[in-house]
């Protein structure tokens, strides 16, 4: 996605949902993720030094800036910081209803590279090799790896390929995005993708990426965290 268009994705999403104030509730793009629960984070902290309370474990409230892109840079950060606390809680807003999340899905991104060889569609058709031909056969083994009853899912979400309707495809890319529930999941189906070949003679295959956020596995130690965070909450 280029710088362009984002800003016009940016434009409509403000066009369609205008930023506004009613009473005392705010509306508009980005207000409830996560803005409201840095927000409200921020609040509990300041009320926690402006009565000059002293929690016996200390609070460290850390924002960053790029976790919807994978916490590029904030990561070894975030793992730091994580690594000196006995509890962490992620402030993102509840989801629908109050849930709290005490599990999620791993994240993967791959980025698969296509070359063929480019003829003219109409006068040499036997002289090329598709590219985008062959990445149908790849999104066809990547759709095949979708599994909602383990709760896998494999998603082809932006392909380019090709120059002109007349010309043999050279060149095809596909983005992919796959989602697992435990390590074991991961540790199975990393490697498939990674080892996607070519069905074609002439094209080669070349697929990129990995697990980039481990599944958040539901345990009973998180569990518990969850029960007490409840109870502190009813307190208040």
């Amino acid at each position: 996605m280029t710088p362009r268009t984002r800003v016009s994705i940016r434009a409509r999403s403000i066009e369609r949902i205008p930023f506004k104030i009613e009473g005392d509730r705010a509306f508009g793009p980005g207000i409830y993720d996560t803005k409201g629960g840095a927000y409200l984070a921020y609040h509990a902290f300041r009320q926690i030094c402006a009565d000059d309370a002293h929690p016996p474990l200390g609070i460290t409230h850390l924002y960053v800036s790029d976790e919807e892109i994978g916490s590029r840079t904030s990561r070894a950060l975030i793992e730091a910081e994580g690594r000196k606390a006995k509890y962490v809680l992620v402030t993102e807003p509840a989801r629908d209803g109050g849930k709290v999340v005490t599990g999620r899905k791993g994240v993967a991104h791959f980025d698969v590279f296509i070359n063929g060889a480019p003829a003219h569609a109409g006068t040499r058709p036997e002289d090329g090799r598709s590219a985008i031909r062959e990445l149908a056969h790849v999104i066809q083994t990547l759709e095949a790896m979708n599994d909602l009853t383990r709760g896998i899912t494999v998603n082809v979400g932006g392909v380019r390929g090709g120059t002109r309707p007349n010309v043999v495809a050279e060149l095809a890319y596909a983005q992919v995005d796959m989602r697992v529930p435990t390590m074991a999941h991961a540790d199975e189906l990393v490697p498939k993708i990674l080892g996607i070949t070519s069905r074609t003679e002439g094209v080669s295959v070349k697929v990129s990426g990995e697990l980039n956020r481990p599944p958040y596995e539901k345990a009973s130690a998180g569990v518990a965290l969850y029960a007490h965070a409840k109870t502190l909450a009813r307190r208040t």
